[in-house]
């Protein structure tokens, strides 16, 4: 919803070659043109607000910053908005844009931004490992890592231990012992009371490190554990990879 008299243009591109970068014109008036903010960037401009002395950032929205916060933009009678609820949710949903690596093709430079799904989680016991709420979220996270939207990991309590695990694609994770792998739904079904698991979405490429590979060594970090040494201490490492210890099952 352009203001009336605002006509959309072709947009050049960027100054890395980007062709995402909307503009619009002034109607009738030659020559002016401004770019259109863009939604994934709205988060760094929070911390504003005209009605207290401190602020953390110092521009506001709109193409001229001219509005202070984001609240109150969206407060304006154009969105009628009923209540503060309708408020904080709009909010929200605009902050939770990402970058323009998932946007439509032929865009140009993709940006670095994380997916807007990162550090969605949710953790899993004897409770809600049936639950369809609860598959229907695991199925959404599988189906995201598996596109390369994001990485996905678990963490959780099998046998007394803890224990990491990275998905690796095709319904399948990597535990942090390299002999050793599982399913989705085998993972969520041992999920149990005092042995849950959490479930979460990571930035993507993260998800080695994150989930079984602390240190980046290339020893796991279960294996590391069995055999003595430090998964948080590249420099140590097992004495003799064949040596160490894999325990069947999760435990």
């Amino acid at each position: 919803g352009l203001p009336v008299g605002v006509e959309t243009t072709g947009a050049p591109p960027g100054p890395n070659g980007e062709e995402q970068h909307g503009i619009f014109e002034i109607a009738n008036v030659s020559g002016i043109q401004m770019k259109v903010p863009q939604l994934r960037t709205l988060r760094r401009k929070v911390g504003f607000n005209t009605l207290v002395s401190p602020n953390l950032a110092g521009f506001g929205y709109l193409h001229d910053g001219s509005v202070d916060s984001l609240e109150r933009f969206v407060s304006q009678p154009i969105f009628n908005l009923s209540s503060d609820q309708n408020v904080a949710d709009l909010v929200a949903f605009l902050l939770s844009f990402a970058g323009s690596g998932f946007a439509p093709p032929n865009l140009g430079t993709e940006s670095q931004d994380a997916h807007a799904a990162v550090g969605a989680q949710i953790t899993v016991d004897a409770s809600n490992r049936d639950d369809s709420a609860t598959i229907n979220f695991l199925n959404q996270l599988e189906a995201m890592a598996d596109a390369g939207a994001i990485g996905l990991v678990a963490k959780g309590r099998q046998g007394a231990l803890s224990r990491g695990y990275e998905y690796t694609g095709s319904g399948t994770f990597q535990t942090d012992r390299q002999a050793q792998t599982v399913t989705l739904d085998q993972l969520r079904m041992a999920a149990d009371t005092g042995a849950q698991v959490t479930f979460m979405a990571v930035p993507a490429g993260s998800q080695h490190r994150i989930g079984i590979d602390r240190d980046q060594d290339t020893f796991l970090d279960r294996d590391e554990l069995d055999a003595g040494s430090d998964p948080a201490d590249p420099a140590s490492v097992p004495g003799n990879a064949g040596e160490v210890i894999f325990v069947s099952g999760f435990e």
